[in-house]
């Protein structure tokens, strides 16, 4: 089987969660079956240097990638004139306009020459202006959904009260609702939670939509637990996606001027653009950018913060914190699509109180049995080698396709 690759950002380095959800997956694809050829077609801010571009190759075990850049996003007058131009002319949602251009079409087909696949996975809604769904070069097309991105718009609207971004994300949601469900359609769909796939289908996108977990590697021992005078909580996340900054600051705003900070401290890593982020660092809040790894982060921590109030989808920061034994205090969203049982493997809060309560009670015995059976829990459904088999059966099953319209 032929399978390529389309994907919005570069695998490496896999600071995020949708990154790690792709690393993950793709790094097992050809271990998981026989006679497998996979090619990976994603897209960056920049060109991604020589040892990443190795490294990407090692781990994925392909070769001959093809790399390109997204689309700038220009700044001062000349990018309000894109927003403009793009806002008023465009007919797609206008953050996936990055990954839409003639530049980026003609280099992908000058690259595929006469090459066919069998499968064409399209990694995240951004990817789908990456593929020509009548060009039957391309094979079948899957969607792999990182989120019900209709409902993600839709909350950020209903939560803006500034009149004028209440204009542009309404706009922005109608053109998502539109664009996914006749994008759904037309590909078979693989969610990432439960959840989402009944979401997708209760809106009519798809009748079909199955979900495929985010695999993850699984340490086999939980990391070294360090008991220093204070409790070390760790926030892990892109800095500049809508969640998690909601939440961040929710958190930073609410929650953390009223916790004991002689028995806490807090370290927040993430990429993207995080200069809101400067008026909280304080020596009990420190914030680490675009860090080259994430373990030494986690073995330095004692539980991790997923204050989420929107979104949809897995929550892969969870996935990853259990998986490296430690255990997290959660809103009810923070942990959708994760079957774990607050209090018995991790802390759930949803008010500000019951944040502020659960930090000033945590104790280093608690935080430890909690990372200790959280570890167990994930372990057995979200290993990345049985997950990379469940994709190829999902995308070999032939029934999986009745329900994918004729392009």
């Amino acid at each position: 089987m032929k399978i390529l690759w389309l994907s919005p950002r570069l695998p490496l380095p896999d600071h995020t969660g949708a990154t790690k959800a792709t690393l993950s997956l793709l790094e097992e694809i050809k271990g998981a079956g026989q006679n497998i050829s996979l090619s990976i077609v994603c897209l960056g801010d920049e060109l991604p240097s020589s040892e990443i571009v190795s490294e990407i190759e090692k781990r994925t075990n392909t070769s001959a990638n093809l790399y390109l850049t997204k689309n700038p996003m220009p700044l001062g007058s000349t990018g309000l004139s894109f927003i403009f131009d793009k806002f008023i002319n465009h007919h797609i949602p206008f953050t996936l306009s990055r990954c839409k251009s003639e530049r980026i079409e003609s280099e992908i087909l000058k690259w595929n020459n006469k090459r066919t696949w069998d499968v064409t996975v399209v990694d995240g809604l951004h990817a789908a202006e990456m593929v020509n769904l009548k060009d039957p070069r391309f094979g079948r097309i899957v969607y792999r959904a990182h989120n019900v991105e209709t409902d993600l718009w839709l909350q950020i609207f209903k939560k803006q009260t500034n009149p004028l971004k209440r204009l542009v994300f309404k706009r922005e949601y109608n053109l998502y609702d539109k664009y996914e469900k006749d994008f759904c359609q037309k590909t078979l769909v693989l969610t990432v939670s439960q959840t989402d796939a009944d979401r997708m289908n209760e809106l009519g996108f798809t009748t079909k939509a199955q979900s495929l977990p985010i695999g993850m590697r699984m340490e086999n021992n939980i990391l070294p637990f360090s008991k220093n005078e204070k409790i070390k909580l760790l926030f892990v996340g892109r800095l500049d996606w809508h969640p998690n900054k909601d939440g961040l600051l929710w958190f930073l705003n609410t929650v953390w001027p009223k916790v004991d900070h002689e028995k806490l401290s807090l370290t927040v890593v993430g990429s993207g653009e995080s200069q809101w982020l400067t008026p909280y660092e304080a020596p009990n809040l420190q914030i680490h950018r675009s860090v080259p790894e994430l373990k030494s982060y986690y073995t330095n921590s004692n539980l991790t913060l997923i204050p989420l109030f929107m979104g949809s989808g897995t929550r892969v920061k969870a996935i990853e914190s259990a998986a490296y034994g430690r255990s997290f205090i959660a809103t009810s969203l923070g942990i959708e699509g994760v079957p774990v049982l607050p209090g018995q493997e991790y802390i759930e809060a949803n008010t500000a109180q019951e944040w502020i309560d659960a930090l000033n009670n945590l104790t280093f015995s608690q935080c430890e049995t909690l990372g200790q059976k959280i570890q167990q829990k994930i372990k057995m459904q979200f290993d990345q080698r049985e997950v990379a088999k469940l994709f190829l059966s999902q995308i070999a099953e032939r029934k999986s396709w009745e329900q994918t319209s004729t392009i």
